[in-house]
Order: C-alpha cells, then structure tokens, then sequence
C-alpha cells in the first residue's frame, strides 16, 4: 500500500513556477545584400487574422516582433536603402514570412528567423537624375 500511495506521488507533475519575464514572440535579424546590419525596415504583421502591434528594433539589425503573443504569425518586412552613390537610386528589399509561435504555460516558445530578402535596383525617372 505504502508503494502504490508513493508511486502516485511521485507521478504527480511538478506545477511550473513562471517568471514574469516578458518574452518576444519572434526575434530576428535582417541584413542587406552585403552583410550589414539593416537598422531601419518597416515591420508589420498579422497573428491569428489580427493586426499585430508590438514590433521594436534591438540593436544592431536586431528586431522583436510580438510580446507574449502564440498563434498563426505573417510578418511582412519592407526595406529601402538609398544609393550612397548615385542619389536618383535606391534599393528595395522585401519577404513575407509565414509562421507558428507555440506556447507552453507560462510564456510563449521564441523563434528565431533570419529572413532573406528579395532585393530589386530601382532608379528614378526624371529630369533631375539625368
């Protein structure tokens, strides 16, 4: 008797003891075509068919999209870059990405993306560029 009560003790799961830590949905790193760090993207997405509001630039290309939120992420990301060059020129760069944050009791289970972008030259067309 003794070793049946001792096995359903021991059987019981431990409760989770959760922080009140904030964690971010999803963190990622963007760079453009040449490795550097992109510090200054536009950043939107929608989670569970909802707009989402939390997106922070880190550091350093760094970013966070979402606190505490779990579900059906699409991130859009948009960049544009300006020639250092030739002012009448730019580059845009762009990517959808499409993916699930899961979360366990107490937080949700961060992903870390490094998205590649689709890069496209763009120049002006107007008397000033020439």
């Amino acid at each position: 008797m003794l070793l049946a009560i001792l096995g359903l003790f021991m059987a019981c799961e431990e409760e989770a003891t959760c922080t009140a830590d904030i964690k971010y949905s999803v963190q990622m790193s963007l760079e453009d075509r040449d490795g550097n760090p992109i510090t200054d993207a536009d950043i939107s997405y929608i989670i569970d068919g909802v707009e989402g509001e939390f997106v922070e630039e880190m550091s350093g290309g760094t970013y966070a999209v979402g606190e505490e939120e779990a579900g059906e992420f699409e991130i859009s990301i948009a960049v544009q870059i300006e020639d250092p060059i030739d002012e009448c020129c730019w580059v845009e760069g762009a990517a959808t990405i499409s993916l699930t944050v899961e979360a366990d009791e107490c937080h949700v289970i961060p992903e870390l993306i490094e998205p590649t972008l689709d890069w496209v030259d763009v120049c002006a067309d107007s008397e000033e560029c020439g």
